[in-house]
């Protein structure tokens, strides 16, 4: 699927998925700073950029939203895989996150988003080369 998306950040943090040990703290800090600005029909993005190298070094995660101020062009010449997460299994992001982690898939590491849609669901994009 052919992604080209503006969104919008509301704010940002730098992490390790293993080698931060307040890794947790970061992410869920960064939702509970950013949650009440959100109107509920607001469909929310959690944004993974500026990747080191691959999901084992460095990166950032922006929260972002499709109207504000400060932009990150979600556009990409090339395609995204789509994932669907089962949000009726405990830890289910992490869950999907895992596997995605273990699938043979070409990864592009330039922008890789959550989507948290409004009727509760939400999708995993991969941004494959």
């Amino acid at each position: 699927m052919y992604i080209k998306r503006k969104l919008y950040i509301i704010d940002s943090v730098e992490t390790n998925n293993f080698n931060d040990s307040q890794i947790m703290l970061k992410i869920g800090g960064l939702w509970q700073r950013v949650t009440s600005t959100f109107p509920k029909h607001c469909v929310k993005y959690g944004v993974y950029h500026n990747y080191e190298n691959d999901f084992k070094g460095n990166y950032t995660l922006s929260v972002a939203i499709e109207s504000g101020n400060r932009s990150v062009p979600l556009e990409s010449d090339g395609e995204y895989k789509v994932f669907d997460v089962d949000t009726a299994v405990e830890n289910s992001i992490s869950k999907t996150w895992g596997k995605i982690w273990n699938m043979p898939i070409s990864r592009a590491y330039t922008f890789d988003f959550e989507q948290y849609n409004p009727d509760g669901t939400i999708q995993i994009y991969i941004a494959v080369k």
